[in-house]
């Protein structure tokens, strides 16, 4: 617990509740980039961090957070244990008291997914909790949902639960923040969420400048003059690899296979699949490509190159399938985004309306090939990405192939659109807009 602050002045303490790096996590990734953004503003006085991580270590912090993050840990939730969300609960309202003390408002943001609250769910979803508890101490809220879920489930207890879950977000925050705008609509049709209660904020754009070429970069990964397709993060079934891959495989027999494309798919299995399933996914995506004998190659951590069956190669030049086996570094990923020609994120959740690829994808001016979820919906009617159904490799090898056949000024006037459309949506941007609406709330509370 901090001590109390003795300056009298007025500002603001923010509380972020989240998933945090250096745990491989998309969620964790956006809260760094939100808090990135917000706690260099001059209006914030102090922030801090209450880090949901999967198991507690009893004799200090449990993940080796950077510096900057670490100095700022309040307290460590552990996933499974509503208890701890109590207990963080408690730690929030004493902080609170004492900003208070100082002439300091405070705030919090809690990032939002079934699962992080939960084990499934049949459990109580302890985010509810938490918002009470804040919410009757006045404290401001804004929670950012980055799942909606508004199909029914088919187990009714789920269906309950879920239910139960919504409403009880919808009545202690403050404002619920959509990702996508088609989202604010559907919530209110199927959970009655009350008006004014929900408030679209986009998903926010790197703006990583990157000003080596793509030419220059295709050739630092040994990719020059290739058409390049990437795939890239954390891999797991939901990623729909398997339907992009027989897509490509299609390519390469098709009116184009002369440009010779490559297609890259780049990052290792999702830490907390690993932890269930080992690498069972992406093992069989290395299989499906060997069964269509598309030639391809495996770069592991080390850098070592081998061919699909292990066989140590000394390049990849002739190759039309790399797999970059390996965790992605920060910096790698606005690189490699930069060199690719065409992004590919054929996801098969479809009420999936938040999408950090996607979004990094339109930051760097990419074409995108997205299945028909919410997130590429919203997209695609701002004139940005090329859509196509879930589970559907026919649709993506024809997407593909219509990328390869563009004139070049077509592919030019693409890219612009995707760069017209980011530029509105940086992480700056985004980040003063939940901050100015997060004073408004903790204005209104004092009053």
């Amino acid at each position: 617990m901090r001590s109390q602050k003795t300056d009298i002045r007025q500002g603001l303490y923010l509380g972020f509740v989240s998933t945090v790096v250096p745990r491989q996590c998309g969620i964790a990734t956006y809260n760094r980039d939100q808090v990135n953004n917000t706690v260099t503003d001059p209006r914030v006085d102090d922030w801090g961090l209450f880090s949901i991580v999967t198991n507690k270590n009893s004799e200090g912090l449990s993940l080796p957070y950077a510096p900057f993050e670490r100095r700022h840990i309040e307290f460590e939730i552990s996933q499974y244990h509503p208890e701890d969300f109590d207990k963080a609960g408690d730690c929030a309202v004493k902080i609170v008291e004492n900003m208070k003390s100082a002439g300091i408002h405070s705030g919090f943001y809690i990032q939002h997914e079934f699962g992080l609250y939960g084990k499934n769910h049949k459990k109580d979803d302890s985010v509810v909790g938490l918002l009470k508890k804040l919410n009757e101490n006045n404290i401001a809220t804004v929670t950012i949902l980055h799942t909606v879920e508004t199909r029914p489930k088919e187990d009714q207890v789920e269906e309950e639960h879920k239910n139960k879950v919504m409403a009880g977000i919808f009545e202690y925050t403050d404002k619920a923040v959509c990702i996508s705008p088609s989202a604010i609509q559907m919530l209110m049709e199927k959970y009655k969420a009350p008006r004014g209660k929900l408030i679209h904020i986009p998903h926010g754009v790197p703006e990583t400048i990157i000003t080596t070429s793509r030419e220059e970069l295709k050739a630092k990964y040994d990719f020059s003059r290739r058409f390049v397709f990437t795939s890239l993060g954390h891999i797991s079934r939901g990623k729909g690899l398997e339907y992009a891959i027989e897509g490509f495989a299609k390519v390469l027999k098709g009116e184009h296979k002369d440009k010779n494309p490559l297609y890259f798919i780049a990052g290792t299995t999702h830490e907390e699949v690993a932890k269930q399933e080992g690498e069972i996914y992406w093992e069989s995506c290395v299989e499906n490509a060997k069964k269509l004998k598309i030639p391809g190659a495996i770069i592991d951590e080390k850098g070592k190159i081998t061919d699909l069956y292990g066989k140590t190669i000394e390049n990849i030049k002739e190759k039309n399938i790399v797999f970059l086996h390996r965790s992605l570094e920060d910096n790698e990923i606005p690189e490699i985004m930069q060199m690719s020609d065409i992004g590919v994120v054929v996801n098969l959740n479809e009420e999936q309306y938040s999408s950090g690829p996607g979004s990094q994808w339109t930051g760097r001016s990419r074409i995108t090939i997205g299945t028909e979820s919410i997130f590429f919906k919203d997209l695609e009617r701002d004139g940005v990405g090329l859509l196509v159904p879930f589970r559907d490799s026919n649709a993506i090898a024809d997407r593909m192939d219509h990328t390869l056949g563009l004139e070049k000024v077509d592919f030019n006037n693409l890219e612009y659109l995707a760069s017209d459309l980011a530029s509105t949506r940086t992480w700056p941007i985004v980040a003063t807009a939940k901050l100015n609406l997060m004073e408004k709330l903790i204005m209104h509370r004092a009053a």
